[in-house]
């Protein structure tokens, strides 16, 4: 197998000139797609924003665009070349949004990890696919690193490089297996989809209470409040100190502490601040002044009284009503309980004819939501399909399945 010391090498552009000198080389280059790709610091910064961007050509090979001291700079200088050209990157919905946030957006979208699952590749990560498809085998470090510590080290510089030094070899085998697949077309709709799920964004879109893990899974109102008091100082301070929320206070104990609905300082004390835990790379031990204004958040929430706790979360189902869980649809109505089974059944034995993954297809939510509201009588196929924003690759495959059902 080979090294990865055999990759081209790479350059690190960190001013507007040497952007405008980048810019300038891939305006006199014929307009071939972009190998693309993002290093972040997720779970250390308040927002996802990219920290580095690896960019890499044919013409060009590989370039590395540090975009940290001159955000505001970046999509002006690179849009112009950038966004008239088709990118290839790898899970294109973790990098696309915090490119659309510098103004980067691209012409057409080749997800090379979607192309993959829709070819029946066995791997689908980039480590996988470079060593199936190429034979070359790239280093698995640094993939949890602090991206905007700076200067950054030369050894992740490397790490980074090789995530696009052979990317548009990769999608030029997945579009060969593809074509001969019939499902390039396939792959083509879906690109399409997940390229204007954010060719209007500019900006990350703000957190909300419901995004937090634990909070729908609480039942009471009294809990909520605890919940929300803490979590809106939480934000707050995240915010303002530009950190990962959960980097002040974990989303777990948060929810101990809701659940818990402390009545003294003492006892909340103990839930948030455990004797002998330290903090840690992983472990957030809160300060005593954020520990006492959480707590009198939390006073003012049981002063504020019943009437002002949160509700429930709703789900909001689009129009029409919405089947029971599972262990109560059976029950309840069998006959369509029975059909959801069958059409379930049905879409397996087609994925697996295929070699893909079921939800390819259709994920089990929406298609539990299409059978019930067939069986209730709230719509046709084609309306129901339509309304869960299904692909037409994807109505083709489930049509013949539920119209022979219903």
């Amino acid at each position: 197998m080979d090294s990865q010391q055999a990759r081209p090498q790479h350059q690190l552009l960190r001013s507007p000139e040497e952007l405008q000198g980048f810019a300038h080389d891939l305006a006199n280059t014929p307009p071939e797609p972009l190998a693309v790709d993002t290093e972040r610091a997720s779970g250390i910064h308040y927002d996802d924003r990219a920290f580095l961007i690896q960019v890499n050509s044919d013409e060009l090979g590989t370039q590395l665009v540090d975009p940290d001291a001159h955000r505001d700079q970046v999509g002006e200088i690179l849009g112009r070349e950038f966004n008239k050209r088709e990118w290839v990157l790898h899970d294109a919905t973790g990098d696309l949004p915090c490119l659309a946030w510098l103004g980067l957006y691209p012409a057409k979208l080749f997800d090379t990890q979607l192309a993959a699952a829709l070819a029946g590749q066995s791997k689908l990560s980039l480590i996988g696919l470079t060593e199936d498809l190429l034979g070359i085998e790239i280093s698995k470090n640094h993939q949890a690193e602090n991206w905007s510590v700076r200067p950054i080290p030369e050894s992740w510089l490397r790490y980074a490089a090789a995530d696009v030094d052979n990317l548009l070899d990769i999608a030029g085998i997945l579009e060969e297996i593809l074509d001969s697949q019939g499902r390039l077309e396939w792959l083509e709709q879906e690109c399409e989809h997940r390229r204007l799920m954010f060719a209007d964004v500019d900006s990350p879109t703000p957190r909300t209470l419901e995004q937090a893990k634990g909070y729908t899974r609480i039942r009471h109102g009294k809990q909520r409040a605890v919940f929300k008091a803490i979590w809106e100082d939480r934000e707050e301070e995240a915010r303002s100190r530009d950190v990962a929320p959960t980097r002040i206070l974990s989303d777990r104990v948060l929810a101990q502490v809701a659940e818990a609905t402390p009545k003294t300082y003492r006892e909340f004390e103990k839930i948030v601040k455990p004797a002998g835990r330290r903090p840690g790379r992983n472990v957030t031990v809160p300060n005593m002044a954020q520990v006492r204004r959480w707590w009198e958040a939390i006073e003012r929430a049981y002063k504020a009284g019943s009437k002002s706790w949160p509700g429930p979360v709703a789900v909001d189902y689009g129009s029409g009503t919405y089947p029971p869980k599972n262990r109560n649809w059976q029950q309840d109505d069998p006959e369509s309980y029975e059909a959801f089974q069958e059409v379930s059944e049905r879409r397996n034995e087609l994925a697996q004819d295929l070699g893909i993954d079921p939800a390819l297809i259709l994920g089990t939510k929406p298609l539990a939501m299409i059978v019930w509201r067939l069986s209730q009588g709230e719509g046709g196929v084609e309306e129901l399909m339509d309304g869960r924003d299904m692909r037409p690759w994807q109505k083709d495959l489930m049509r013949p399945i539920l119209a022979e059902e219903f």
